[in-house]
């Protein structure tokens, strides 16, 4: 008797298709933006391990998690997919891969930079099957991870110079194609977005306690909604000194970027490092006043 053998007795086509229907019910969820939906197939004490290193523990925190991330970053973003495999340890015990693709909003194809390919320990419990981890890893073409080996093996000033000239041609690109934000009188400035970053809070140890800062924001690529107290996706963690009505955005010019490589020359800076929302070019603070507006898409900011 083969394992094969074994395995069809200790398993019936019922528990293969009670796990594949897990996969299309998260993809639904995600779909539809439900948080609670999403997490619906995982244990109350499920892992969920996200491609970036995060670690959701329990039905509730996953659902929490992708709940604040649908009205947020990922707002308006489609999956598809298949299932790759099933495999059954035991009769209580499987595993399932599955592919991944995301469609962001806007496009119709899918992004193969962002596709993933999830593996779910599934276990049966009580006569059903539940989710009880869950690894996401996004897919890495051997292109991407040769140029990625590339980079790690250049000294540390040789990478700084790369992320410079990566950062110059963001600068180049934006003078070329991004739109003029244009004051509301008749003076017209040529300044260019760069980049525009959103970040939630997060808890960080500082001098021996936990604080809770705002600072970490990360450069995002499709439009992005500005409400009166931030953008989607992004928060504020101190608001007696941050955000508000009156401090809603936060600009910074990318020349200043150039004298702090100077002041941090150990440190990457990427555009969003300072806290900012708008990493932007051509201008500088001596040339704006109090009360000049902006138009930037279809918002005004003051």
């Amino acid at each position: 008797m083969n394992s094969q053998t074994t395995q069809n007795q200790l398993t019936s086509p019922a528990d293969e298709s009670a796990i594949r229907a897990f996969h299309h019910q998260m993809i639904d969820a995600w779909n539809r933006g439900s948080g609670e939906g999403f997490a619906a197939p995982f244990s109350k004490t499920a892992d969920f391990l996200t491609f970036e290193g995060t670690h959701l523990k329990g039905r509730k925190e996953i659902a929490a998690f992708h709940q604040q991330a649908f009205d947020t970053v990922i707002k308006g973003t489609c999956l598809e997919g298949e299932v790759n495999f099933v495999r059954f340890v035991n009769s209580q015990l499987a595993l399932m891969h599955v592919v991944i693709r995301v469609i962001l909003p806007g496009q119709t194809e899918t992004s193969p930079s962002r596709d993933s390919l999830p593996l779910y320990v599934v276990t049966k419990c009580d006569g059903g099957w539940q989710i009880e981890r869950l690894l996401n890893t996004r897919k890495l073409t051997l292109e991407r991870q040769f140029f990625l080996d590339d980079f790690d093996s250049l000294s540390a000033e040789a990478q700084r110079q790369v992320n410079r000239l990566r950062c110059r041609s963001q600068a180049a690109a934006a003078s070329r194609s991004s739109t003029d934000l244009k004051l509301s009188k008749t003076l017209e400035l040529n300044m260019k977005i760069i980049s525009v970053n959103v970040g939630l809070p997060r808890e960080v140890n500082w001098k021996g306690r936990t604080v809770s800062t705002g600072i970490f924001k990360e450069p995002v690529i499709d439009r992005v909604m500005v409400r009166s107290l931030n953008l989607d996706g992004d928060g504020q963690a101190d608001l007696t000194v941050h955000g508000g009505v009156d401090k809603a955005v936060y600009v910074y010019p990318f020349e200043h970027y150039d004298y702090w490589r100077d002041q941090l020359p150990d440190t990457e800076l990427t555009p969003g490092i300072f806290g900012e929302n708008f990493t932007v070019t051509e201008v500088r603070e001596e040339e704006i006043n109090i009360g000049d507006r902006f138009q930037i898409g279809t918002v005004e900011l003051m």
